[in-house]
């Protein structure tokens, strides 16, 4: 058990730092992540010639794997003939 020791606390660590942290600044984190997640995503939909809020579907867990599937094999809007 004690040579798991250092592959255990290289593997945790970033998730004991973040959970060390304040409840506000965990939190502000994360929105901060997600809002440039979305904000990224919706710039490429954008430019791919769909409506930007389809990033929203990044939030919903199931809907998010969907989206890039259909994502991944529809044409594209903007892609000539």
């Amino acid at each position: 058990m004690e040579q798991l020791k250092p592959i255990l606390d290289a593997l945790y660590a970033p998730q004991a730092w973040f959970l060390a942290q304040s409840h506000y600044v965990s939190m502000t984190i994360v929105g901060l992540v997600i809002a440039a997640t979305l904000t990224l995503s919706g710039f490429v939909l954008a430019r791919l010639g769909y409506k930007p809020l389809w990033a929203l579907l990044l939030i919903v867990p199931t809907a998010n794997v969907i989206g890039l599937w259909v994502l991944a094999l529809v044409k594209f809007p903007r892609e000539k003939n």
